[in-house]
């Protein structure tokens, strides 16, 4: 049954926090920081060792996961370390006291296979002092019954479905969005499609570059085409 595949599912997930670049200087005396990371998955929360004064740390740790809910997220923080008397008495009654130097948090179920990738550090509250990014390996493998096609993939395979139905639809003819500004690359067909395609992508966390290419792949298979107009 369907409860009894979503009770069976679940994914190993390593990631390796390799360094950040650029980080907030949080510590006045000395101008930099004392940067750690903290990994939580689900209740799972690790952490890497401390590197003293450095806003461009090194630290090559791995962590390993298991995960049984499709809707965990990776929580990664980066914290600036406070070694002195009053900081250390705080950290024994509240929890994540140091000082945030920034985070980012991504979604298990988006994840499929090995990934190599700079994340920008975002900030926490809109009074976050955050700079810089940080580089992860991640890695993700699905077990169980609900096991299925990555989002991306999904996506993918959505997109150009929804592309050939147009084309199809128009007397394999294809009239391309007229919108203008910023944000008119961004529009790929006309409601309700572009609506479609706009909440599997934020639902799921497709990133805009991942759908402009898939736009873009999807255009290249009718450029020899007649009728586009």
């Amino acid at each position: 049954t369907i409860s009894e595949g979503t009770s069976k599912w679940s994914a190993k997930v390593t990631v390796k926090v390799i360094e950040a670049q650029g980080l907030a200087a949080k510590d006045r005396d000395t101008g930099t920081s004392d940067p750690y990371v903290t990994v939580k998955v689900g209740r799972q929360k690790k952490r890497t060792q401390t590197i003293s004064q450095n806003l461009n740390p090194h630290w090559d740790k791995e962590f390993n996961f298991e995960c049984h809910d499709s809707a965990d997220r990776i929580k990664v923080r980066v914290w600036d370390e406070d070694d002195n008397f009053r900081s250390k008495i705080k950290n024994k009654f509240i929890s994540e006291a140091d000082d945030f130097l920034g985070q980012t948090i991504i979604e298990v179920r988006t994840l499929c296979g090995e990934m190599n990738v700079w994340y920008n550090l975002e900030q926490r509250t809109g009074k976050s002092e955050v700079s810089g990014a940080i580089h992860l390996q991640l890695s993700v493998k699905i077990e169980g019954e609900e096991s299925q096609a990555p989002y991306h993939l999904q996506y993918t395979s959505l997109h150009e479905t929804i592309f050939h139905h147009e084309f199809i639809r128009n007397l394999d003819a294809l009239t391309l969005p007229t919108e203008r500004g910023p944000s008119g690359w961004k529009v790929y067909f006309r409601d309700p499609a572009q609506k479609v395609v706009n909440e599997f992508a934020t639902r799921y966390g497709i990133e805009d570059i991942y759908r402009a290419m898939t736009h873009f792949s999807s255009l290249a298979t009718i450029y020899n085409e007649s009728g586009v107009a």
